[in-house]
Order: structure tokens, then C-alpha cells, then sequence
């Protein structure tokens, strides 16, 4: 190998190293749980299942509001409950590598004034605000 080959491979491993140490700082600790008492009316896959639904529907470009209105729209307050809390808190994708928002806060982010509104009367039910 010529030295020139060396040293980019040298260039390449560093760069692939000092990569792997900034993701890991970025990462920091890991956001608390975020759990609210009075569910236990849906399993824990079922909330799960449906938790991730509601994520699928929120990220990426655009919104789907029809499914999220479906997840949630009929339910009792235990399963919204369950939902929430299955729902934990997945990184909200921006600028800044993400930040850490519950169910609530990616609500208030994907949802516009009209959604958000409807979506608050499903929860009312709850007692919880959006």
C-alpha cells in the first residue's frame, strides 16, 4: 500500500470514531418514563401496539389524523391511559438530533389548532390536558 492509502484510512477511521463518541454524547441519558396511574384496561402489547400506531402515523412528513383519530376516538379513559403510557417517550425529530416528547408533546407538534381541539375532547375524559 502507498502511504497516501494509509493515511486515508487512517483519515476514515477517525472520522468513523470521532463519529460514534458525538453520537453517544448526543444520545445523553436516557428521558424518564412517563407513566400516569388508572390505566389497565388494555395489555401491555395492546397499548404498545397501539402506541406504536400512533407514532407511525405522526412521524416522518405529514400526519395521518384519520388514524390517530381512530386509535383514540371510542375509548375508554383506562385504555387512553394504557396508550399513553405504552407510548413512553420517542425522540421528536428537529435540528438538534431530537428531543425526548411524550405522547402529549408530539400531539402538540404534529396536530394543528383544529385537530388539537378535537383531540383535547377525546382526553377530556381523562382529566389530563394536552
Amino acid at each position: 500500500m502507498k502511504n497516501q492509502d494509509l493515511g486515508q484510512i487512517a483519515m476514515a477511521a477517525a472520522a468513523i470514531y470521532a463519529i460514534s463518541v458525538l453520537s453517544k454524547a448526543f444520545k445523553g441519558s436516557k428521558p424518564p418514563e412517563v407513566n400516569i396511574p388508572g390505566g389497565g384496561a388494555l395489555s401491555k402489547d395492546e397499548a404498545k401496539i397501539l402506541g406504536q400506531r400512533a407514532y407511525v402515523a405522526m412521524r416522518g412528513w405529514g400526519t395521518n389524523e384519520n388514524t390517530l383519530f381512530s386509535i383514540f376516538e371510542g375509548r375508554s379513559p383506562q385504555e387512553l391511559i394504557d396508550i399513553f403510557n405504552a407510548y413512553s417517550v420517542p425522540k421528536y425529530p428537529n435540528q438538534y438530533y431530537g428531543q425526548p416528547l411524550d405522547l402529549f408533546g408530539w400531539f402538540r407538534k404534529e396536530l394543528g389548532k383544529k385537530d388539537l381541539a378535537r383531540m383535547q375532547l377525546i382526553w377530556d375524559k381523562t382529566g389530563k390536558t394536552i
